[in-house]
């Protein structure tokens, strides 16, 4: 491109690095050319069975979200205890009994999940999404002890 032109910036897009990486050997002419992380095998089973495992405390938060908006409540403190109950039961306890105890680099998705979960009143099946993303922090860091198998 001549110099003066127009063309965006596409560098400058936020792009999700759980789920998507600088494209190495690529063209990079707009910006950053990105391509998808495929998962590694043990975080597929994880999440599987965490899905599987922890189902009672999966439904007891999407009871409580549809019961706090049914209400049109504004404190979903009431929720507090299923979230939690479903935090231990995904990180086998290891990263606190709370998920407000969660590792720093997991706070972001909490943000997005508690967002989409009651700012935006989307169901758990929307929301659950951000809530795996926590989960996928976890188990991609350095210091990960969550097992894979069951």
């Amino acid at each position: 491109m001549s110099e003066g032109s127009s063309v965006p910036n596409y560098h400058k897009v936020w792009y999700n690095t759980l789920h998507f990486k600088k494209k190495k050997g690529g063209n990079h002419d707009l910006g950053i050319e990105i391509e998808g992380v495929i998962p590694s095998a043990g975080e597929i089973r994880l999440l599987g069975n965490r899905h599987k495992q922890c189902l009672y405390y999966t439904i007891g938060v999407d009871v409580c979200q549809t019961q706090m908006m049914q209400q049109n409540a504004d404190n979903f403190l009431a929720c507090k205890e299923p979230i939690d109950g479903m935090w231990r039961c995904y990180t086998e306890g290891k990263y606190g009994q709370s998920i407000r105890e969660s590792p720093d680099y997991t706070k972001v998705h909490e943000r997005k999940f508690y967002d989409c979960l009651f700012k935006e009143a989307a169901g758990l099946d929307v929301c659950q999404t951000h809530f795996n993303d926590m989960i996928r922090s976890v188990y991609r860091s350095p210091e990960n002890e969550l097992c894979d198998w069951y």
